[in-house]
Formats: C-alpha cells, sequence, structure tokens
C-alpha cells in the first residue's frame, strides 16, 4: 500500500521536472498591480457611499420623527351619521331587516 502511494508521489514528482517555466508578457506584474490599486480604490469609494446613505438615511428619519404630528382619531359614527344627512339616505339596521 505504502510502496503504491510512494510510486504515485514519484511520477506526479516527475512530471513537474519535464514542465517548462510558464512565460508572462513583459509588464505583467506592473499591469496586475495597477489593477489591484484600482480595486482597492472602487472598493473605498463603494464604502464611503454606502455610510453617506446610511446617514441620509438616519436624517431623514429624525427630520420625520421631529416634524411628526399625530393624526386625530375619527368617530367613524359622527362620519355616517354626516354621510346620511347629506347624502338624504335613510339609517338602515341591516340587523334588524335581516331578523325579520
Amino acid at each position: 500500500m505504502k510502496n503504491e502511494i510512494n510510486d504515485k508521489v514519484e511520477k506526479t514528482l516527475a512530471a513537474f521536472d519535464n514542465m517548462e517555466r510558464a512565460e508572462v508578457e513583459p509588464f505583467f506584474y506592473t499591469r496586475l498591480q495597477g489593477r489591484l490599486e484600482s480595486d482597492s480604490k472602487s472598493i473605498a469609494i463603494q464604502r464611503k457611499f454606502a455610510w453617506a446613505t446610511v446617514v441620509a438615511i438616519l436624517i431623514l428619519n429624525s427630520l420625520f420623527y421631529a416634524f411628526y404630528e399625530p393624526v386625530e382619531e375619527i368617530n367613524t359614527d359622527e362620519v355616517i351619521v354626516q354621510m346620511y344627512d347629506e347624502y338624504n339616505i335613510e339609517q338602515i339596521d341591516l340587523l334588524e331587516e335581516v331578523g325579520d
């Protein structure tokens, strides 16, 4: 069992001996560094935008809370009576009609 594993390891290492070194284009590392730096700048801009959005939402929330005036509760019975009077509707009690 150990011999089989050792043989496989030796074959794998021998395959690396025959490989050629990978060639890269000129100025590859310079371009790679430039790309990494530009990515870090865009991430910083995204973070600043996210924080600005959070701050704006918090400011709007606090303004709405500061100027919030609760609405008076409406008495629906009075509104219904006013509608009956305004449109000349006879008040009908539906429960009484159902019972008949």
